[in-house]
């Protein structure tokens, strides 16, 4: 027969305060707590006596720890965790004593087959009229589930933090600029023995001078919640003022109603050296490659300039000794002196174009080639060259014609080297066009500058060598021969004019030469040092003679 106890069971929703009103009234009580029990969810109800033991046994309970009513424990102690006994005694003393009017515990209870289950427990006293002790009502709720979550999300923050600890990279947390997380390797990075000596510093304390710009890109990220930004470079100083070179990516993110930016820096300052190094060395060999490049074609040009000061030099030396040996034999006539004469000319002509120009040259290179500019109409100027080399032209079996769209252009220019130049290039289009081909001489000029073109049909650059037919001492392969420095110094000459020179070319289908002289502004500054005074200059004829040496006979 089931024990009457005279109580009240209370209610979820029932004001425990109203327990007392019902008292009188009678309820087998083991009815009324299986009805409640069946309707309650999340909740379970217990009643025990003060030293633990179970009223009534607790269905839903025996049920979750798997026992039955006949092997279930008749106190509560016989499951509790014996580390939690201790405690709960004392928070049920207080209860009993009256200094609480009720306690709450998280609690470990033994399972039938040994595993532990964790309840929220939540007590306190039901007493009579008298005021003495009826029982303890306890509410618990299995928190087993989420104990284990708990303990999961505790081994893996510890995971975490172990793996943010042992990475060498920084990690750091930014809220409002203000640092508010950083880990161990960080701190060390930074120079600091501990995360905690940084947590709530500013961040742009450790931001390298002259990285502001790219330290508020790299914060605009954070615009963008839970998107990666692109990694970024910049520079931070450390507490003992070192400069770091780091790579950062970032993240924004909502730390609850707040806007926070994730970090991780890597430091590169190692790989940047590194880079330096390996730039440094790639420039090193490249300059040694230019320096064999720089010894090669010096020891071309002193090939060619032997060649170019030899030849001439064994021509006069054997006329001369020729000249000896007819004088000897009293058979020297005046036809065949002219004749020697002549060549003999020709080739001091070509010695002295090819020291001009080596001497000219090194003037340009030391800065001290004087330009001599006076106003010229330079129309005239470049009509009168063309037809001074016209009939010579013809003479090859070339037709040579000047063309323009005005008949008057004055600018200020050192008429000599314009004369210099164009003879140069006049001279290279006979050099290189065969018999029954054309040159064309054409100009054009607008407020602003004046171009010269001189095209040929002839035997063309290939394209490979266009890039270096005006560097020093280069020669395209031809076997015409020659010096190297010709097209270098009319380069040096136009430039020093302020103006340019391009060149278009076809192998088999001839060249152009484009000369551009500016007459506005360049023209002006070079305009300041027309001041010194004008050599007297030289015959024309005796122009093309020197520049045309090498080609030209009388």
């Amino acid at each position: 027969m089931k024990e009457k106890v005279e109580s009240v069971l209370v209610k979820p929703d029932e004001d425990l305060s109203d327990v007392h009103i019902r008292q009188s009234q009678k309820f087998d009580l083991q009815k009324d707590f299986d009805f409640h029990i069946e309707n309650i969810k999340d909740i379970m109800i217990t009643y025990t006596a003060v030293d633990g033991n179970f009223l009534l046994p607790p269905k839903k309970i025996l049920m979750l720890l798997g026992y039955n009513e006949n092997d279930f424990p008749k106190n509560i102690w016989d499951i509790t965790d014996e580390d939690d006994i201790e405690k709960e005694k004392a928070l049920l003393q207080e209860l009993v004593s009256g200094s609480k009017d009720s306690y709450s515990i998280i609690k470990r209870v033994f399972r039938k087959d040994g595993e532990i289950s964790w309840f929220l427990k939540y007590s306190f006293l039901v007493k009579k009229d008298d005021e003495s002790i009826k029982y303890v009502f306890n509410y618990l709720i299995d928190i087993t589930e989420t104990k284990k979550y708990e303990e999961e999300l505790q081994l893996i923050n510890y995971k975490y933090k172990k793996l943010l600890d042992i990475m060498p990279d920084i990690v750091i947390i930014l809220d409002d600029g203000l640092i508010t997380f950083i880990n161990d390797a960080g701190a060390r990075t930074l120079g600091f023995r501990e995360p905690n000596d940084l947590i709530g510093k500013e961040v742009r304390n450790f931001i390298a001078d002259g990285e502001e710009e790219c330290a508020k890109k790299v914060a605009k990220c954070i615009q963008n919640v839970d998107v990666v930004s692109e990694p970024a470079e910049l520079k931070i100083r450390k507490n003992d003022d070192q400069i770091l070179h780091m790579e950062s990516i970032n993240v924004g993110f909502m730390d609850g109603e707040k806007m926070s930016m994730l970090s991780v820096l890597r430091d590169i300052t190692e790989k940047k050296k590194n880079e330096a190094l390996k730039e440094e060395a790639m420039k090193n060999a490249m300059l040694l490659e230019q320096a064999k490049e720089a010894d090669k074609v010096k020891n071309e040009f002193l090939a060619n300039i032997s060649h170019e000061l030899r030849t001439p030099l064994n021509v006069i030396m054997g006329v001369l000794q020729l000249l000896t040996l007819l004088e000897s034999q009293e058979s020297l006539n005046y036809s065949s002196f002219e004749k020697y004469i002549k060549l003999m000319r020709q080739n001091c002509y070509r010695l002295l174009r090819l020291i001009n120009n080596l001497i000219d040259i090194s003037k340009i290179d030391a800065g001290f080639f004087k330009i001599r500019l006076k106003k010229c109409d330079i129309i005239k100027t470049v009509e009168d060259i063309t037809l001074s080399v016209a009939e010579y032209a013809k003479s090859k079996g070339i037709s040579l014609i000047f063309d323009t769209d005005e008949e008057e252009k004055t600018v200020y220019c050192d008429q000599d080297q314009i004369e210099r130049i164009i003879l140069n290039l006049l001279g290279n289009a006979i050099k290189f066009t065969h018999s029954g081909g054309n040159i064309d001489v054409n100009m054009e000029s607008t407020e602003d500058y004046v171009r010269i073109k001189i095209k040929d049909n002839g035997i063309g650059i290939p394209e490979d060598q266009i890039g270096i037919i005006f560097e020093r001492f280069k020669q395209v392969g031809n076997g015409y021969g020659g010096s190297g420095i010709g097209l270098s110094l009319v380069k040096s000459l136009v430039e020093l004019h302020g103006g340019n020179i391009i060149v278009n070319s076809k192998v088999d289908h001839g060249s152009e030469f484009i000369v551009t002289l500016y007459v506005g502004k360049k023209a002006h500054i070079i305009k300041d040092e027309e001041k010194e005074d004008v050599e007297e200059k030289q015959n024309n004829y005796d122009n093309i003679k020197i520049e045309f040496s090498d080609i030209y006979s009388d």
